[in-house]
């Protein structure tokens, strides 16, 4: 068994919500999205809910729920997000019919997130406990997230991130090493008749990953109903994602899809989130 695990910190660049899979991990926007910790910090709702589930590569599956509240003239919040493989199998050097053992691994973390905005800067932070375990063995740390996003006219955002600073302990001789991740994004907004779309390019930088990952995506909004889509280029892989949303009042709905050229498979993500008075 490797010191990072089956699960490893990889679990940290995973997207959270259909949303964020559908955007593309995307820095300047999306609801739920916890690539960027200035996201959210100029909604309207006082409270929220929201419950996310989905199913990664390779039998992986996600949970998240958050909630979050005004504190003063700021917004704040707690997340959890827990992902999982089970079904592993230990086998030794030496062949044989059935494995000597089955089990599963996992990564959890819990953080508290705390974000303002200002009339043309929205800024926040999240310190983050992070469990990872394998087997026997086990990891936890703890890292930070920060971010803003800055607004040029009514039309024009830019938005810079810096995730994942932090540090593991030993997983029985190696420290698993967090996937230290900036992204930098910059949007625009159309109003054409009565809908209203945002198009953005990105580019982020994954210490676990070879070169740059660039994206573009796009929202669309006609009333009640969201559409998203988004294309993510990296040295190996390109990956297609969309999604659909729709806003009853207090609920929204969300879905999202991945395709990939890996062709291992396709990601899925639903949530629900709601505005609580």
């Amino acid at each position: 068994m490797s010191g990072a695990g089956s699960i490893g910190t990889g679990f940290l660049s995973l997207p959270t919500s259909a949303s964020e899979l559908s955007l593309g991990q995307n820095p300047v926007f999306g609801l739920t999205n916890w690539t960027n910790p200035a996201i959210g910090a100029n909604q309207n709702s006082q409270s929220y809910l929201n419950v996310s589930y989905g199913s990664w590569l390779s039998g992986v599956r996600s949970f998240k729920l958050s909630v979050g509240s005004n504190l003063g003239s700021y917004k704040s919040g707690y997340r959890i997000r827990h992902v999982s493989l089970n079904d592993l199998e230990y086998r030794t050097d030496r062949p044989t019919d059935e494995p000597l053992a089955s089990f599963g691994a996992s990564g959890t973390a819990i953080d508290f997130h705390l974000n303002k905005s200002w009339e043309k800067l929205n800024a926040g932070i999240a310190l983050r406990w992070i469990y990872m375990d394998m087997y026997t063995e086990n990891s936890q740390g703890i890292s930070l997230d920060m971010g803003g996003i800055f607004s040029i006219g009514k039309k024009l955002k830019i938005a810079v991130s810096l995730l994942n600073l932090g540090t593991m302990n030993a997983f029985k001789s190696d420290n698993p090493t967090l996937p230290t991740r900036i992204l930098a994004g910059i949007s625009t907004q159309l109003n054409p008749g009565l809908m209203s779309i945002e198009i953005s390019a990105s580019g982020e930088y994954n210490s676990h990953v070879s070169g740059i990952i660039s994206g573009l995506a796009g929202q669309m909004r006609v009333g009640k109903l969201i559409i998203n889509s988004a294309v993510r280029s990296s040295d190996n892989v390109i990956t297609l994602s969309g999604g659909v949303g729709l806003s009853l009042g207090m609920y929204s709905l969300n879905y999202g899809l991945l395709y990939g050229t890996h062709q291992l498979g396709l990601p899925q993500m639903i949530d629900l989130s709601i505005r609580l008075p």
